[in-house]
């Protein structure tokens, strides 16, 4: 007969084996942000599936992981953050041409950005959600909310 002791070790180890496996193999997934393709439409979401490229044969998609996947996105004037979801770390910079070439072909996006490229630059990173997606249009609204509710406090009677 094993002791109850000895028996409840066990299981707690076990536990913690399982649940210690089960972190570790989510731990690398990679959440990016993905929306706002265009200056007229700002919506945003969150991916966990990249975007097909040249190391993805082109026409494939994988789960996105920190070890082998950043998120993208492009800093246009006009306060428009693209978020392009997430790519495999050899198709970054074929990502970027990519981009490029679609705001080249747009007169408004062109005028706007030289050459197609994005005034404000990229952001790639490979942490969670790390990737900006009309963050600035976002913050802006959310300071005057927060200082529209001060004043309303500050102004109420005790």
């Amino acid at each position: 007969k094993i002791p109850s002791t000895t028996m409840a070790r066990w299981i707690m180890c076990s536990v913690a084996i399982v649940f210690g496996c089960s972190f570790l193999a989510n731990a690398s997934t990679l959440t990016c942000k993905k929306g706002a393709a265009t200056s007229s439409d700002k919506n945003c979401g969150t991916t966990v599936v990249s975007e097909p490229g040249a190391a993805n044969s082109m026409s494939t998609t994988e789960e996105c992981t920190t070890e082998n996947h950043q998120c993208l996105t492009a800093k246009y004037n006009g306060d428009w953050l693209a978020a392009y979801g997430c790519y495999h770390n050899d198709d970054i910079e074929g990502a970027k041409a990519f981009w490029v070439e679609l705001c080249k072909a747009d007169s408004s996006c062109n005028d706007n950005n030289d050459g197609g490229v994005p005034a404000n630059g990229y952001t790639t990173c490979n942490t969670a959600e790390c990737n900006e997606c009309n963050s600035t249009g976002a913050l802006r609204g959310s300071v005057l909310l927060v200082l529209v509710g001060a004043v309303l406090v500050l102004r109420t009677p005790l």
